[in-house]
């Protein structure tokens, strides 16, 4: 903050970063910059989630947990890369799209279908309800499994377990009508 001194001179006051959010960023940028990008594929986006989140933690905007930090904060960068993924009229790669064996290809046509195929793709996650969405990054972009999904989420395990279920349902559904039908 600025202000001016009797002599007319501009002091800009120094704000001290508490040690806690401190040591929490050191401890957890990496992970929630890397949930941030496999979920937006995009750097400077997954860099704006990161900044903003801390930026809230430091202003007292956003209540944390510090019995479980690294929970709270791998949920919120899922959730705020989720509600990126929705706000934006253009579709970003997903890292499973990325994986697709057709991305390889020095042939155009594969790699004009694997290009639709990951369309298809992000388009589907996008339009998963925002728990769903949730659910399915959390197990397929960060490896938990459902147990550990449930006690992030304060839910059953059955609940995850139907939730991912229904989650793959629809993207296959989606799928098969890009290729015509064939599973």
């Amino acid at each position: 903050m600025r202000s001016m001194n009797a002599a007319g001179s501009i002091e800009v006051e120094e704000r001290r970063v508490p040690e806690d959010i401190e040591r929490l960023f050191r401890e957890h940028y990496a992970t929630v910059l890397r949930t941030a990008f496999r979920i937006t594929g995009d750097r400077m986006e997954a860099e704006d989630i990161l900044q903003t989140l801390f930026l809230r933690l430091l202003n007292n905007e956003a209540p944390i947990d510090m019995k479980s930090p690294a929970q709270y904060l791998r949920r919120a960068s899922v959730n705020w890369a989720l509600d990126q993924l929705r706000k934006r009229k253009r579709q970003v790669p997903l890292e499973a799209a990325a994986e697709l064996p057709a991305n390889r290809s020095s042939d155009p046509g594969t790699r004009q279908a694997s290009t639709e195929l990951a369309d298809r793709l992000r388009s589907g996650l996008a339009a998963l309800h925002p728990k769903a969405a949730e659910i399915f990054v959390l197990h397929h972009f960060e490896g938990l499994t459902n147990t550990e999904i449930a006690r992030l989420l304060g839910t059953s395990w059955g609940t995850v377990a139907v939730t991912l279920h229904r989650a793959h349902r629809r993207l296959r559904k989606d799928l098969r009508s890009y290729r015509g039908g064939r599973s």
